[in-house]
């Protein structure tokens, strides 16, 4: 399934309490940044196993340094 924002429940997603989750999906991984900087603030414990770079060096990188310009233009269409 391709997600477009046609496709997306924006309010839904809105209510998840991920702030309580208690589990990543192992094939995923939890970056949460600021939208008005796109800084990363929090990474989940299996960032590191998924994305190479050690948790500690993820928090406060931008997600320009993260992702290539594709992903981040999909992100930003949403």
């Amino acid at each position: 399934m391709t997600l477009s924002p046609d496709t997306l429940d924006l309010d839904a997603c809105a209510r998840e309490p991920i702030q309580h989750s208690g589990a990543i999906q192992p094939h995923g991984c939890l970056l949460s940044c600021a939208i008005d900087d796109l800084l990363i603030r929090h990474v989940s414990a299996n960032a590191e196993a998924l994305l190479d770079i050690p948790t500690d060096e993820l928090l406060g990188l931008p997600l320009s340094e993260v992702f290539e310009t594709h992903v981040l233009d999909a992100l930003a269409a949403l």
